[in-house]
């Protein structure tokens, strides 16, 4: 019994020093940080994908994507040659590091073959990517459109300025639209003036700026586009 608790003992120190095979080592069965790395690259890789798909839906034909049977070529020292058949360009083809993308799909006085180039395939990639996420930024950024008189209430003038401010903070796009009303009260320039001075000191007040400058003219209908500070 006394040779067992030696020998049990002396199996618990070399274990750090000679670890198992990997065949063999015992690992536990879940570990928080494992399934935070594990969920972020599943998190990653169905961006990656959707991206992917986007730039393909939107970009023009490459490679052998290409089907038409001769296309002008614009060559490395940027002059238009042709018309070429793409299989004799993509023959030996390094598809590795680069692509044979149509920069235009109707080139010429006639419009019947594509023009193409050939690019590194790196350079491509960042700037697809880049052209969406340009787009996606668009697509995110709201405008808000807010619409009053030249005769609004002060009540009023200041519920909609506390609008177009809330909307600013949240890096929208507001479009005020100032109209005259059809019937009824009218008022004096200087004070329709102010309406457009109130607007333009309370965008400053939350760092916002001019979009678009001011079409149309006082008294009239006035339209001007704000955009908020990013948050």
């Amino acid at each position: 019994m006394r040779n067992f608790v030696h020998s049990f003992k002396t199996a618990a120190a070399i274990r750090p020093v000679f670890p198992l095979p990997n065949g063999l080592q015992r690992w536990p069965h879940h570990h928080p940080s494992l399934a935070l790395i594990n969920y972020s690259l599943r998190r990653t890789i169905v961006y990656v994908s959707d991206a992917k798909a986007e730039v393909h839906k939107s970009r023009l034909p490459r490679n052998m994507e290409i089907k038409s049977e001769l296309v002008w070529l614009i060559d490395e020292m940027g002059e238009v040659v042709g018309p070429l058949e793409p299989s004799r360009i993509l023959k030996n083809f390094d598809f590795q590091n680069k692509s044979f993308v149509t920069i235009s799909e109707n080139y010429g006085e006639d419009g019947q073959y594509p023009l193409c180039k050939i690019m590194d395939r790196a350079v491509v990639r960042r700037s697809e990517l880049a052209s969406l996420r340009n787009k996606q930024k668009k697509k995110q950024i709201q405008t808000k459109t807010i619409e009053l008189t030249w005769v609004v209430e002060p009540h009023d003038l200041e519920t909609k300025l506390r609008r177009m401010k809330e909307f600013l903070l949240k890096g929208s796009r507001v479009k005020i639209l100032v109209k005259p009303k059809k019937k009824g009260k009218v008022i004096a320039i200087p004070d329709a003036e102010n309406i457009l001075q109130r607007i333009k000191d309370s965008v400053n007040e939350v760092g916002g700026k001019e979009m678009k400058p001011l079409e149309g003219q006082v008294l009239g209908l006035v339209e001007v586009t704000y955009e908020g500070k990013k948050p």
